[in-house]
């Protein structure tokens, strides 16, 4: 998935990266995601 940028509630804005996997749970789909705030590593670019 793509590093995004995302509007906090206090309107201030941060860099994420957002990774994503279906998967079967208590035999229900579902979508697991890992989000991480990557702000300082963009920032030190």
């Amino acid at each position: 998935m793509p590093k995004v940028r995302h509007r906090k509630k206090d309107g201030t804005i941060m860099h994420v990266d957002i990774h994503s996997c279906p998967r079967e749970h208590l035999g229900e789909d579902v979508i697991i995601a890992n989000i991480a705030d990557i702000s300082d590593s963009i920032q030190a670019e």
